[in-house]
């Protein structure tokens, strides 16, 4: 039976030899909403490298029903602006950036 603590060093070893496959995760900034451009690594990146969690676009809202209880809730948000920190995913050969949401300082 292989031990699982050699196999989490041999992973993370791996990564760090830069051997890796697969997402890595990145912090940018928002330059514009529109067009959308995010500034990562040194990088501009704009719409046609991106793509955006749907929580995060202009407008978006969902509407929930409470079940049994009367009413609805509606939910929305505030969208993504000019100069969030934003956590981004890249594809393994960093073609593709996946904007998955904005982070805010504790």
């Amino acid at each position: 039976m292989e031990d699982p603590y050699i196999k989490l060093l041999d992973t993370m070893t791996e990564a760090g030899s830069g051997k890796a496959q697969g997402t890595v995760a990145r912090v940018g900034t928002v330059i514009s909403v529109s067009p959308l451009k995010v500034q990562v690594e040194g990088l501009e990146l704009d719409k046609g490298d991106i793509l955006v969690n749907e929580v995060l676009l202009p407008g978006y809202s969902r509407s929930a029903s409470l079940g049994e209880a009367s009413g609805t809730l509606n939910l929305s948000s505030r969208g993504i602006k000019a100069k969030d920190k934003v956590l981004l995913m890249s594809s393994a050969d960093m073609q593709q950036y996946y904007l998955v949401c904005v982070l805010k300082e504790a």
